[in-house]
């Protein structure tokens, strides 16, 4: 196939009136990859010049996929670059063994991803980076082994936590500084060992930490909904930019039990769950 002048020129390359065998094209250094990719689109090439085309994008056992190269072993993919192993990834780099991918960049074994960077064995991560060993996280950074993290930052097995940073083992925490070992506190700052805000023996939050991880295995599926008909991560996974959403999916249960621990206090309850909810989602 003769690739017509007008059409390089768009690209910054100059042909002479003439036009290029394709064959000639791929031989050339000063030919743009993207200009390979609308050639392979709008024009119909013989196989032949498919396979050199896929040689030249460096494209190896890959189907539907567009403006991508450096791909392996992927289908489903759209301007993305840097690809092995993954399945609908677009507008994305440097992704491997991954699914669901948007306007991301260094992405491994992850799953439903958009607007992320660094994210590496995980899943449901919206405008994020640093992200590894974790799920349902929502602008934050720097967040190991947690899940349902919102607005947070270096964040260490955290999970239903928003507007906080620097925890390790808090759960259920808001407004959060500097502390571990923190359940159902808000708003406090260099602590260890709390439960609604009060101090407790190491014993006694082991305790009630354990029943409460053993109550959410049951509890997330009806606070986090996945819709699997959609077909990108922002369509198929969002979370709520308001938190109490999120805890309003928890059972009748699940509050009843609440209501027993240990230090339990209606005030710290209330700004917990229901108070400062937009501040929260800034």
């Amino acid at each position: 196939m003769k690739i017509k002048s007008e059409l390089l020129s768009q690209y910054g390359i100059e042909i002479g009136e003439e036009p290029i065998e394709f064959s000639e094209l791929v031989n050339r250094n000063d030919v743009p990859l993207d200009a390979f990719h609308y050639i392979n689109l709008y024009y119909r090439l013989t196989p032949e010049e498919l396979s050199l085309y896929r040689a030249v994008c460096n494209i190896k056992n890959c189907e539907n996929f567009w403006y991508s190269d450096t791909i392996s072993n992927s289908r489903n993919l759209y301007n993305s670059h840097g690809v092995n192993g993954s399945v609908f990834v677009r507008d994305s780099e440097d992704i491997c063994e991954s699914i669901d991918i948007y306007n991301s960049n260094h992405i491994s074994y992850a799953n439903d991803v958009a607007h992320s960077s660094t994210i590496s064995r995980a899943s449901r991560i919206i405008e994020s980076q640093e992200i590894n060993d974790s799920s349902d996280i929502a602008r934050s950074d720097n967040i190991s082994w947690s899940t349902v993290i919102l607005n947070s930052n270096h964040l260490d097995n955290c999970s239903y936590t928003y507007m906080s940073d620097n925890l390790i083992d808090c759960h259920f925490c808001g407004f959060m500084h500097n502390s571990r070992h923190c359940l159902f506190c808000v708003g406090m700052e260099d602590k260890e060992y709390y439960i609604f805000n009060q101090p407790v023996s190491p014993m006694e939050y082991e305790r009630t930490k354990e029943i409460l991880m053993s109550m959410l295995d049951e509890e997330k599926s009806k606070m986090i909904l996945v819709k699997q008909d959609k077909h990108t991560a922002e369509e198929r996974f969002k979370l709520n930019r308001r938190f109490d959403s999120v805890f309003n999916g928890l059972s009748s249960s699940f509050y009843g039990w609440v209501g027993t621990l240990p230090n339990y206090s209606d005030n710290t309850f209330i700004d917990l769950f229901f108070r400062d909810r937009e501040k929260a989602s800034n």
